[in-house]
């Protein structure tokens, strides 16, 4: 998983109680002149899981962790909508 190593890494650098660094600069600095292109590809994968994926720590780090594509995908995957609620009819069985 060395997009979640250098999306760590680059996080640390970002973050207020990290070196605070903006992100217009820490990211070139990351990408050291885009010379490592797995490297970047993997942090590009989860800059874009971590704004749209918000619980894919978890995922990634769990008993059978999620792969990076896997992340990925829901990253892309439409936001859920909300199901209406059941109803029930008086014997308690729900209606369709």
């Amino acid at each position: 998983m060395e997009g979640v190593a250098e999306w760590a890494g680059y996080s640390r650098l970002i973050h207020p109680q990290g070196l605070g660094i903006a992100p217009e600069v820490a990211l070139p600095g990351m990408r050291r002149g885009g010379r490592q292109w797995s490297q970047d590809e993997g942090l590009a994968i989860f800059l874009v899981v971590d704004r749209l994926v918000p619980d894919w720590q978890a995922r990634a780090f769990a008993a059978e962790p999620a792969t990076a594509m896997e992340l990925l995908a829901l990253a892309a995957a439409p936001p859920a909508q909300a199901l209406p609620e059941p109803e029930w009819d008086a014997a308690g069985v729900r209606s369709a």
